[in-house]
């Protein structure tokens, strides 16, 4: 596949921006790449993942300062978008830091 939105409860982060950990973990397998899209105040930004073809469950962390979620209801809050081979992604967390 290569796109996975994902709508964070309007409750959890409805104003922003916030600074979050967004913890996405993933199935290692090939040699594409993956990007997580985000809105901040200034637009879209990304951070990117190379995968290595290892076989292993791994985990990304983000720590975003200034990650907005202005979607409502179940539209995406944000992507995570592959580049060549297809992400395989099993367990996505948002974490509120201080």
């Amino acid at each position: 596949n290569s796109a996975i939105g994902f709508a964070v409860d309007d409750r959890f982060l409805s104003r922003g921006p916030y600074k979050v950990a967004i913890k996405v973990t993933y199935h290692d397998i090939g040699k594409g790449k993956w990007s997580m899209v985000y809105l901040t105040p200034n637009g879209e930004a990304t951070c990117a993942v190379s995968c290595e073809n290892t076989g292993k469950i791994k985990t990304a962390t983000f720590f975003l300062d200034d990650a907005s979620f202005p979607a409502k209801g179940t539209a995406f809050d944000f992507e995570i978008r592959a580049t060549g081979d297809d992400a395989t992604i099993s367990f996505v967390r948002v974490i509120r830091t201080p």
